[in-house]
């Protein structure tokens, strides 16, 4: 009976545990569950286009994100820039499904401020804009930025009008790259028969896109000259156009050869210039009616394209995390140490380390040939190869760099650099190159021009090659398992002399 008893009373204990269980179960269910999930759906903060936003990041905030809503086939740009501190700043634009669709990290070489320029939205959609500095939690600047929503292109001068009264007296809107602009205006048509609007767009040399509307919903697109004279003419009709004593809103845009006049969202007149009628350069934007009825034009917002003062100035995509080296141009050992944080590497042998050094030298050649000469005539597999390369004087289409893994004349690996841009990594077995493999592609990671520093950072690991220029990936191809040495490689490709200069040359055996 005693026995029985206990027997009882155990069950009866079990069965309050596992009802205090459940019932802590549905409050966690009830209450922290539901807190959980409100956090997670805490809305971003909205961003308005031509109204700045600002935040700051540092080593508690390393990035910050705002979303909106835009729909398919608007354009848009985005500007971060720094406004204290050190930031090297990138940003991002996603869908509302996490895919990423456009990325900056740097606008051109000569700022760390980021740009995303003249992006056409693929769908209706809520838009989510992140900013973050360059290396996120391996970075280490900091400070206060300022981001910008643009409709349109990402040149916008506040002090520009924001309204117009227009008549039969011609009104300068502003003025444009005619390369690339998007107009934005507010109109009200008035209520008089046949009255219509005209819009010139005119460049330097007098050629002009002109579009003209009137009140009965017809318009008119054409290319003209100075003298008026249309060169290609465009016309019809649309449902779409404005009907008096409305508002609607009017876009215009331009890229390159193709002129887009949209109202309310909805594409009204589409051409493309033909190449002799293609104007370019700066030019002026101007309207008038055809009555002496004043027309009030309201929230104008003229935008164009950024171009880099140099052309040469490429903007930078982001780096991947793990794919930058940060001290790409320090010493060897700080090199490694960084290659083996970022996991590329294996751990270190006893007959691991620095095998090479080479403080100069360079390769020159005055006609069509291919030129190679040997640097560390001792045979290596496994290692990491880093150069600093400089065209000194040559012809754009020169390439400079070394050859590693040679094991005869007709087999070997390489990597070759051009002044414009132009980069080579591919392997040649018994004369004949591994074409699955080849990179051939003009990349931003390389500063073009003579006399300009490029730094390579090759990691020949067993059956792979990995590339890094000026500290960030570039590619890999697949290697054929041999021990070779190290030469410097030269192609000219015509009588102009060539001439490159190398420097900092060393090779860290990992073998």
């Amino acid at each position: 009976m005693k026995n029985h008893t206990v027997f009882l009373q155990s069950i009866t204990v079990s069965t309050a545990c596992q009802f205090v269980r459940l019932l802590m179960t549905l409050l966690f269910i009830g209450w922290i569950l539901p807190l959980s999930s409100a956090i997670a759906q805490t809305p971003l903060p909205t961003i308005s286009p031509f109204q700045a936003v600002s935040g700051v990041l540092d080593d508690d905030m390393l990035q910050t994100s705002w979303e909106f809503v835009g729909k398919r086939g608007q354009i848009i740009s985005i500007v971060a820039e720094r406004l204290e501190g050190d930031l090297d700043l990138v940003i991002e634009l996603k869908n509302s499904s996490e895919q990423l669709l456009a990325a900056n990290d740097n606008a051109d070489r000569t700022t760390t401020n980021a740009r995303i320029e003249g992006l056409m939205l693929p769908n209706d959609d809520t838009y989510i804009i992140t900013v973050y500095r360059e290396g996120l939690e391996r970075g280490s600047t900091i400070g206060r930025f300022q981001l910008e929503l643009l409709n349109g292109y990402s040149i916008y001068d506040i002090n520009q009008t924001n309204a117009a009264l227009v008549n039969q007296t011609p009104q300068p809107i502003g003025e444009i790259n005619t390369e690339k602009f998007y107009l934005i205006a507010e109109i009200i048509m008035p209520n008089i028969e046949n009255y219509a609007l005209e819009w010139r767009f005119m460049d330097t040399t007098g050629i002009q896109w002109v579009f003209r509307h009137n009140v009965m919903q017809e318009w008119a697109l054409s290319i003209e000259t100075a003298q008026n004279e249309p060169l290609q003419t465009y016309s019809g009709k649309s449902q779409w156009l404005p009907y008096p004593s409305e508002t609607s809103g009017l876009i215009f845009h331009r890229d390159q050869s193709t002129f887009r006049v949209l109202y309310n969202d909805q594409v009204i007149a589409s051409a493309v210039a033909l190449q002799p009628l293609l104007s370019t350069g700066t030019g002026s934007i101007s309207v008038v009616a055809n009555e002496n009825v004043d027309t009030l034009l309201n929230n104008l917002r003229l935008t164009t394209a950024y171009y880099a003062d140099d052309p040469k100035l490429i903007a930078l995509p982001p780096t991947p995390s793990g794919q930058r080296i940060y001290n790409y141009k320090a010493s060897p050992t700080q090199v490694i140490s960084e290659l083996r944080s970022l996991g590329y590497l294996p751990p270190p042998t006893a007959n691991s380390g620095l095998q090479g050094d080479i403080t100069s030298g360079f390769i020159t050649n005055d006609e069509p040939s291919f030129n190679a000469y040997p640097l560390i005539e001792r045979p290596f597999q496994n290692f990491v190869l880093s150069w600093t390369a400089r065209f000194v004087y040559g012809t754009s289409s020169s390439a400079c760099g070394l050859i590693f893994r040679q094991t005869d004349r007709d087999s070997f690996a390489t990597v070759l650099h051009t002044p414009a841009a132009g980069l080579y990594f591919f392997e040649v077995q018994d004369g004949s190159r591994i074409a699955s493999d080849s990179i051939h592609t003009i990349t931003p990671l390389l500063e073009q021009g003579m006399q300009i520093d490029n730094t390579f950072t090759v990691i020949a690991l067993e059956d792979k090659g990995i590339l890094f220029v000026n500290g960030r990936y570039a590619d890999e191809i697949t290697l054929n398992e041999a021990s070779g040495i190290i030469l410097a490689h030269l192609v000219v490709d015509n009588i102009t002399p060539t001439y490159c200069q190398l420097d900092r040359v060393w090779l860290w055996s990992l073998e």
